[in-house]
């Protein structure tokens, strides 16, 4: 039983990387039709998308959201996070003055903002996966002992925590406290059923950057 488990997580994770592949040529189309849309040349447009192949969707839309407030001279830009701020003086001055950036000053600020997205959702995702490694490892380990006779699953009782801050999401934040027996998921917010936090059965809305 463990080998087999072993297996089905394998593919599992196979799994997720291919939902991860397909969002990925998602975004990509995404970018080729904004272009199309702008009137962008081939060339411009292949450059964008290499630049943020790589990122999620709703990524590829703060991007966007980014370049138009870049191009509308609005200091709403200076909120984003990601941004890089070493370009803020720049922003600050084309706001006061009521002056448009330029051209190449978007697209070099765009182009950095991109990168950070790119640098997020890496780390992102090596997060996810490793919380999820080491939780079905823990599980397993949890799954043998029963197997063995050595434990009860009604021996150890588990209960899920969160961080118990603002950045917890809600879906989470429901789940607190929570206690299951081994074998017994827990039941998000969102209606979601998870083993053990980052569940790689579960949505990647219930997984990404969770710290519970």
């Amino acid at each position: 039983p463990a080998s087999a488990r072993s297996q089905d997580y394998a593919r599992r994770a196979q799994a997720r990387g291919a939902a991860l592949a397909a969002e990925q040529r998602a975004a990509a189309r995404e970018i080729v039709q904004r272009g199309l849309r702008a009137g962008a040349s081939p060339r411009e447009i292949a450059e964008d998308v290499a630049r943020v192949i790589g990122l999620a969707p709703r990524q590829i839309e703060a991007i966007e959201n980014y370049r138009r407030l870049l191009q509308a001279g609005s200091a709403e830009a200076l909120t984003r996070e990601l941004r890089d701020r070493s370009f803020d003086p720049q922003v600050r001055a084309a706001a006061r003055a009521g002056e448009p950036l330029s051209v190449a000053q978007i697209r070099q600020m765009t182009q950095r903002y991109a990168e950070r997205q790119l640098l997020y959702r890496a780390a992102v995702i090596a997060q996810m996966e490793a919380q999820s490694a080491v939780g079905a490892a823990a599980d397993e380990v949890y799954q043998q002992a029963v197997e063995s006779g050595k434990i009860l699953a009604t021996d150890l009782e588990r209960i899920w925590e969160t961080q118990l801050d603002p950045k917890v999401r809600d879906s989470h934040d429901f789940m607190h406290g929570q206690r299951q027996f081994i074998g017994q998921p827990f039941l998000s917010g969102d209606g979601n059923r998870l083993r053990y936090p980052g569940d790689i059965d579960a949505p990647i809305s219930d997984t990404a950057n969770c710290r519970c």
